[in-house]
Protein backbone atom coordinates (compact mmCIF):
# COMPACT_ATOMS: atom_id res chain seq x y z
CA UNK A 1 0.00 0.00 0.00
CA UNK A 2 1.38 3.31 -0.89
CA UNK A 3 1.84 5.76 1.87
CA UNK A 4 -0.06 9.20 1.85
CA UNK A 5 1.56 12.56 2.99
CA UNK A 6 0.34 16.13 3.09
CA UNK A 7 1.08 18.76 0.94
CA UNK A 8 2.40 21.31 3.49
CA UNK A 9 5.67 19.47 3.86
CA UNK A 10 6.80 20.18 0.14
CA UNK A 11 9.62 22.72 -0.42
CA UNK A 12 8.30 26.27 0.54
CA UNK A 13 9.35 28.99 -2.45
CA UNK A 14 12.75 30.01 -0.73
CA UNK A 15 14.29 26.58 -0.45
CA UNK A 16 13.40 26.40 -4.34
CA UNK A 17 14.82 29.87 -4.85
CA UNK A 18 18.28 28.81 -2.78
CA UNK A 19 18.79 25.24 -4.75
CA UNK A 20 18.81 27.24 -8.28
CA UNK A 21 21.57 26.13 -10.46
CA UNK A 22 24.38 28.37 -11.86
CA UNK A 23 23.29 28.42 -15.61
CA UNK A 24 26.74 28.03 -16.35
CA UNK A 25 26.73 24.31 -15.69
CA UNK A 26 26.54 22.17 -18.82
CA UNK A 27 23.74 20.78 -19.56
CA UNK A 28 22.85 17.31 -20.98
CA UNK A 29 20.11 15.69 -22.94
CA UNK A 30 18.84 12.52 -20.73
CA UNK A 31 18.04 10.91 -24.00
CA UNK A 32 21.30 11.23 -25.73
CA UNK A 33 23.83 12.72 -23.30
CA UNK A 34 24.69 14.97 -25.90
CA UNK A 35 25.02 18.91 -24.46
CA UNK A 36 21.82 21.33 -24.11
CA UNK A 37 21.95 24.76 -25.76
CA UNK A 38 19.55 27.81 -25.63
CA UNK A 39 18.21 28.04 -28.20
CA UNK A 40 15.06 30.47 -27.40
CA UNK A 41 13.07 32.31 -24.31
CA UNK A 42 9.85 31.90 -23.41
CA UNK A 43 7.56 31.98 -20.66
CA UNK A 44 7.75 28.82 -18.62
CA UNK A 45 7.17 27.87 -14.90
CA UNK A 46 9.64 26.93 -12.77
CA UNK A 47 9.31 25.48 -9.21
CA UNK A 48 8.99 28.94 -7.48
CA UNK A 49 6.48 29.86 -9.84
CA UNK A 50 4.45 26.43 -8.75
CA UNK A 51 5.12 26.94 -5.36
CA UNK A 52 4.17 30.54 -5.20
CA UNK A 53 1.08 30.40 -7.41
CA UNK A 54 1.81 33.57 -9.71
CA UNK A 55 0.09 33.30 -13.28
CA UNK A 56 2.82 35.54 -15.13
CA UNK A 57 5.60 33.28 -15.84
CA UNK A 58 9.13 35.39 -16.65
CA UNK A 59 10.98 34.67 -19.33
CA UNK A 60 13.15 31.64 -19.01
CA UNK A 61 16.04 30.32 -21.63
CA UNK A 62 14.79 27.88 -23.28
CA UNK A 63 17.46 24.75 -23.79
CA UNK A 64 17.17 21.85 -26.44
CA UNK A 65 19.37 18.84 -27.23
CA UNK A 66 21.75 20.04 -29.78
CA UNK A 67 22.05 16.15 -31.81
CA UNK A 68 19.68 16.43 -34.60
CA UNK A 69 19.06 12.94 -34.71
CA UNK A 70 18.17 12.65 -31.29
CA UNK A 71 14.16 12.07 -30.29
CA UNK A 72 14.28 14.98 -27.73
CA UNK A 73 15.71 17.55 -30.94
CA UNK A 74 13.00 15.59 -33.25
CA UNK A 75 10.06 16.40 -30.91
CA UNK A 76 10.95 19.76 -30.22
CA UNK A 77 11.30 19.25 -26.44
CA UNK A 78 12.57 22.21 -24.14
CA UNK A 79 14.48 22.18 -20.77
CA UNK A 80 14.95 25.01 -18.50
CA UNK A 81 17.75 25.21 -16.44
CA UNK A 82 16.48 23.78 -13.30
CA UNK A 83 15.98 20.64 -15.29
CA UNK A 84 12.47 20.68 -15.99
CA UNK A 85 10.92 19.57 -19.29
CA UNK A 86 8.36 21.29 -21.73
CA UNK A 87 6.67 20.82 -24.94
CA UNK A 88 6.96 23.35 -27.83
CA UNK A 89 5.10 21.21 -30.88
CA UNK A 90 1.56 19.73 -31.42
CA UNK A 91 0.04 20.90 -27.72
CA UNK A 92 -0.71 24.24 -25.84
CA UNK A 93 2.82 25.50 -24.66
CA UNK A 94 4.44 24.49 -21.36
CA UNK A 95 2.08 21.22 -20.82
CA UNK A 96 3.74 17.80 -19.83
CA UNK A 97 1.92 15.06 -20.88
CA UNK A 98 2.51 12.60 -18.30
CA UNK A 99 2.83 9.37 -21.00
CA UNK A 100 5.74 11.15 -22.27
CA UNK A 101 7.09 11.69 -18.46
CA UNK A 102 6.50 8.36 -17.95
CA UNK A 103 8.09 6.72 -21.16
CA UNK A 104 11.29 8.73 -20.59
CA UNK A 105 11.81 8.00 -17.34
CA UNK A 106 10.99 4.14 -17.65
CA UNK A 107 13.32 3.83 -20.77
CA UNK A 108 16.77 6.70 -19.73
CA UNK A 109 15.97 6.78 -15.75
CA UNK A 110 14.60 10.41 -15.57
CA UNK A 111 13.21 13.06 -17.78
CA UNK A 112 14.90 15.62 -16.17
CA UNK A 113 18.09 17.63 -17.71
CA UNK A 114 21.48 15.55 -16.48
CA UNK A 115 23.22 18.05 -14.02
CA UNK A 116 20.42 20.31 -13.61
CA UNK A 117 18.86 20.69 -9.91
CA UNK A 118 16.09 18.73 -10.66
CA UNK A 119 18.07 15.51 -11.87
CA UNK A 120 20.87 15.76 -8.90
CA UNK A 121 17.98 16.12 -6.18
CA UNK A 122 16.05 13.07 -7.93
CA UNK A 123 18.99 11.29 -7.31
CA UNK A 124 19.69 12.05 -4.00
CA UNK A 125 15.53 10.91 -3.07
CA UNK A 126 16.33 7.53 -4.67
CA UNK A 127 19.06 7.01 -2.64
CA UNK A 128 17.31 8.09 0.34
CA UNK A 129 14.60 5.79 -0.33
CA UNK A 130 17.17 2.97 -0.68
CA UNK A 131 18.49 3.83 2.87
CA UNK A 132 14.61 3.93 4.58
CA UNK A 133 12.80 1.24 6.42
CA UNK A 134 10.00 1.15 8.04
CA UNK A 135 8.35 -0.85 11.63
CA UNK A 136 4.95 -1.93 11.85
CA UNK A 137 3.72 -2.02 15.43
CA UNK A 138 -0.10 -2.45 16.02
CA UNK A 139 -2.17 0.16 13.56
CA UNK A 140 1.11 2.05 13.29
CA UNK A 141 4.16 2.66 11.09
CA UNK A 142 7.85 4.22 12.05
CA UNK A 143 9.34 5.01 9.26
CA UNK A 144 12.78 5.60 9.03
CA UNK A 145 15.51 7.72 6.80
CA UNK A 146 17.83 9.21 6.42
CA UNK A 147 17.93 13.24 6.21
CA UNK A 148 19.77 15.03 3.14
CA UNK A 149 23.36 16.21 3.78
CA UNK A 150 22.57 19.94 3.14
CA UNK A 151 24.89 22.31 1.30
CA UNK A 152 28.31 22.37 1.87
CA UNK A 153 30.81 25.59 3.67
CA UNK A 154 31.42 26.25 0.15
CA UNK A 155 28.51 26.77 -1.63
CA UNK A 156 29.24 25.76 -4.93
CA UNK A 157 26.85 26.73 -7.75
CA UNK A 158 25.34 23.25 -7.17
CA UNK A 159 26.50 21.11 -4.59
CA UNK A 160 24.99 17.50 -5.77
CA UNK A 161 26.47 16.35 -2.74
CA UNK A 162 24.11 18.12 -0.53
CA UNK A 163 21.04 16.10 -1.72
CA UNK A 164 22.70 12.71 -0.97
CA UNK A 165 21.51 10.38 2.23
CA UNK A 166 23.44 11.79 5.45
CA UNK A 167 25.15 8.91 7.65
CA UNK A 168 24.25 10.36 10.56
CA UNK A 169 20.82 12.15 10.72
CA UNK A 170 18.05 10.57 10.25
CA UNK A 171 14.24 11.28 10.25
CA UNK A 172 11.34 9.09 11.37
CA UNK A 173 7.35 9.52 10.01
CA UNK A 174 4.87 8.32 11.85
CA UNK A 175 1.80 6.77 10.31
CA UNK A 176 -1.42 5.43 11.16
CA UNK A 177 -3.42 2.19 9.16
CA UNK A 178 -6.88 3.82 8.03
CA UNK A 179 -9.56 2.23 9.08
CA UNK A 180 -11.04 1.05 5.81
CA UNK A 181 -7.28 -0.80 5.12
CA UNK A 182 -6.56 1.59 2.24
CA UNK A 183 -3.25 2.08 3.42
CA UNK A 184 -1.48 4.95 5.96
CA UNK A 185 -1.92 8.24 6.68
CA UNK A 186 1.20 10.10 8.01
CA UNK A 187 0.43 11.60 11.62
CA UNK A 188 1.85 14.72 11.74
CA UNK A 189 2.59 16.24 15.48
CA UNK A 190 1.50 19.73 16.70
CA UNK A 191 4.67 20.92 17.60
CA UNK A 192 6.16 20.26 13.68
CA UNK A 193 3.29 21.81 12.48
CA UNK A 194 3.89 24.46 14.46
CA UNK A 195 7.33 25.08 13.05
CA UNK A 196 6.89 25.20 9.93
CA UNK A 197 3.96 27.65 10.14
CA UNK A 198 6.17 29.64 12.33
CA UNK A 199 8.61 29.85 9.16
CA UNK A 200 6.19 29.83 6.87
CA UNK A 201 5.04 33.36 8.37
CA UNK A 202 8.69 34.57 8.11
CA UNK A 203 9.03 33.27 4.55
CA UNK A 204 5.94 34.88 3.12
CA UNK A 205 6.46 38.25 4.95
CA UNK A 206 9.67 38.59 3.47
CA UNK A 207 8.38 37.83 -0.17
CA UNK A 208 5.59 40.19 0.83
CA UNK A 209 7.86 43.11 1.61
CA UNK A 210 10.52 42.19 -1.42
CA UNK A 211 7.77 41.95 -3.85
CA UNK A 212 4.89 43.78 -2.59
CA UNK A 213 2.66 40.79 -3.58
CA UNK A 214 -0.70 40.80 -1.73
CA UNK A 215 -0.78 37.09 -2.53
CA UNK A 216 2.25 36.85 0.03
CA UNK A 217 0.40 39.09 2.88
CA UNK A 218 -2.49 37.08 2.45
CA UNK A 219 -0.66 33.38 2.90
CA UNK A 220 0.97 34.99 6.17
CA UNK A 221 -2.30 36.47 7.53
CA UNK A 222 -4.28 33.27 7.31
CA UNK A 223 -0.97 31.37 9.03
CA UNK A 224 -1.75 33.71 12.19
CA UNK A 225 -5.88 33.74 11.58
CA UNK A 226 -7.78 30.97 13.98
CA UNK A 227 -8.28 27.67 12.19
CA UNK A 228 -12.22 27.35 12.15
CA UNK A 229 -14.24 24.07 12.25
CA UNK A 230 -11.53 22.11 14.15
CA UNK A 231 -11.29 20.57 17.68
CA UNK A 232 -9.39 22.31 20.61
CA UNK A 233 -6.35 20.33 20.10
CA UNK A 234 -5.59 20.78 16.37
CA UNK A 235 -5.77 24.83 16.98
CA UNK A 236 -3.13 24.23 19.33
CA UNK A 237 -0.33 25.32 16.60
CA UNK A 238 -1.99 28.48 16.10
CA UNK A 239 -2.01 29.76 19.59
CA UNK A 240 1.74 28.72 19.70
CA UNK A 241 2.88 30.04 16.56
CA UNK A 242 0.62 33.74 17.33
CA UNK A 243 2.63 33.49 20.94
CA UNK A 244 5.98 33.10 19.49
CA UNK A 245 5.76 35.71 16.68
CA UNK A 246 4.37 38.20 19.52
CA UNK A 247 6.92 37.41 21.36
CA UNK A 248 10.01 37.18 18.76
CA UNK A 249 8.60 39.12 15.80
CA UNK A 250 5.64 41.34 17.09
CA UNK A 251 6.16 44.42 14.66
CA UNK A 252 6.25 41.99 11.68
CA UNK A 253 2.98 39.91 13.39
CA UNK A 254 1.39 43.42 13.94
CA UNK A 255 2.15 44.62 10.86
CA UNK A 256 1.00 41.76 8.23
CA UNK A 257 -2.52 42.00 10.46
CA UNK A 258 -2.91 46.01 9.74
CA UNK A 259 -1.99 45.56 6.00
CA UNK A 260 -4.66 42.77 5.68
CA UNK A 261 -7.37 44.80 7.10
CA UNK A 262 -6.47 47.77 5.03
CA UNK A 263 -6.32 45.69 1.71
CA UNK A 264 -9.66 44.17 2.77
CA UNK A 265 -11.75 47.79 3.36
CA UNK A 266 -10.28 49.31 0.06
Amino acid sequence: MKDSYNTWKELDSSEFNNLKMDTKILLCCPVCDSTLAITHRDKYPDSSDRITGVHEYGLKDGFQCTSEECFANIGDITWIDDGDMFLRSGIPKWSRPGDLDYVLKLKYGTYYAKNSWHFHYEIGRKEIEKKTFAINIANYRFKFYPAQKGPSVRREPLDVNQYMPSRCRWKIDILKKDEEDFGYTQIILAPEIARFRFRKFLQNYKDWKRTSNQWFLHQAREIISPDRGFSKSSRWPYYFVNVALKFFHGQKRKEVIEAAKAYQNQ
